[in-house]
């Protein structure tokens, strides 16, 4: 099989022999693979992967020479994706402390909530309920190790598995606020009914 377009254009911008150029390809890729590793990156592997997929599309849509070297270049892309991979590891700490936040502030004080959400969590398919059950338990370098094998064993990368989190996520929110409305709404009307009914007693005598 050979090469695609724009992988040939990165092969060739780094050295017009081929042999060289491989290995220049393949040292390129693991310095970029090391640059997320030293900082932290969700997914070192599947980052550099993209930083070289963004470096050849950019070869390829431009002039031999056009943005120098490759290397330099390939840095400055990186640096966005790790920007990137940041605010996405932010969110997600987000979500992993409301979850927390929600199920302790709840915990022995509002037993209707938390019968709500094991109501929600049984309607949903085992798959989800397993990765709600078990994305947010570790944290730091344990979470970035523990969400690869979560992802190995779903045959999913780890946007996807992102992706598909924050599905369940939703539609697990979307249930817990349909059955708090549906209880809130029925207060509601209990509590109007009552003030009726209080209204229709007749008056005391004076």
């Amino acid at each position: 099989m050979h090469p695609s377009l724009p992988l040939t254009s990165l092969l060739q911008a780094l050295d017009p022999d081929s042999e060289r150029a491989a290995h220049l390809y393949r040292s390129l890729q693991k310095r970029i693979a090391r640059f997320f590793q030293i900082n932290n990156a969700s997914d070192p592997e599947s980052l550099a992967d993209e930083v070289i997929d963004r470096l050849a599309e950019r070869l390829g849509s431009t002039q031999p020479g056009d943005i120098g070297s490759p290397q330099a270049f390939a840095l400055g892309i990186a640096r966005n994706v790790l920007r990137e991979d940041q605010r996405k590891q932010r969110r997600e700490e987000r979500t992993a402390t409301e979850w927390a936040a929600f199920t302790l502030a709840n915990k022995g004080h509002d037993e209707e909530l938390l019968h709500d959400l094991d109501q929600c969590m049984a309607q949903m398919r085992d798959d989800q309920r397993l990765l709600l059950r078990t994305y947010y338990q570790w944290s730091g370098r344990e979470k970035i190790e523990h969400h690869r094998r979560i992802s190995e064993q779903l045959g999913l990368t780890l946007n996807a598995l992102r992706n598909r989190l924050m599905r369940a996520r939703t539609e697990l929110d979307k249930c817990i606020q349909r059955r708090r409305s549906d209880v809130l709404g029925s207060d509601s009307t209990k509590g109007q009914e009552v003030r009726q009914a209080g209204n229709r007693s007749p008056n005391r005598s004076r």
